[in-house]
C-alpha cells in the first residue's frame, strides 16, 4: 500500500476560512500581571489573585445597564446608589424572611421544616 494515498482524517478541511476576514487573536497580556489602573475603567478595581476576577465593574452589561438607569451616573457600581445595602441589613432580612414565609409556608432546610 502506498503511503501517499493515505487519507487521514481532516486533511481536506480547510485550516481558516478566508471569507470569514477573521485574523488570529494576538495573545493578550494577562491582566494579573498589570497593574489595576491599566484596565480598570472605573478607577476603583484592583488586582486580584485570580484572572477571572480581574474585571472592571465597567465591563460587565448588567452594571452597565443599571448604571444607565440612574439620573446622575456614578463612575463605579460601589457608588451609594448603585450598591444597595439594605439586602445585608439584619431588619430588611428578616422582613423578606417573613414575607417568604406569608407567601410559601415554612422554610425547609436540608429536609427539616423550621
Amino acid at each position: 500500500m502506498d503511503m501517499a494515498a493515505v487519507v487521514q482524517p481532516y486533511m481536506f478541511k480547510p485550516e481558516s476560512d478566508p471569507e470569514g476576514g477573521e485574523s488570529p487573536a494576538l495573545p493578550e497580556t494577562q491582566r494579573i500581571q498589570q497593574d489595576a489602573f491599566e484596565w480598570c475603567t472605573c478607577g476603583n478595581c484592583a488586582t486580584m489573585p485570580s484572572e477571572p476576577e480581574n474585571l472592571c465593574c465597567q465591563e460587565v452589561p448588567q452594571v452597565t445597564r443599571r448604571l444607565q438607569q440612574l439620573d446622575e451616573r456614578p463612575p463605579c457600581m460601589i457608588g451609594k446608589q448603585v450598591l444597595n445595602l439594605d439586602g445585608l441589613n439584619v431588619f430588611s432580612l428578616q422582613n423578606a424572611c417573613n414575607i417568604y414565609r406569608a407567601d410559601y409556608g415554612p422554610l425547609k432546610l436540608r429536609g427539616i421544616e423550621q
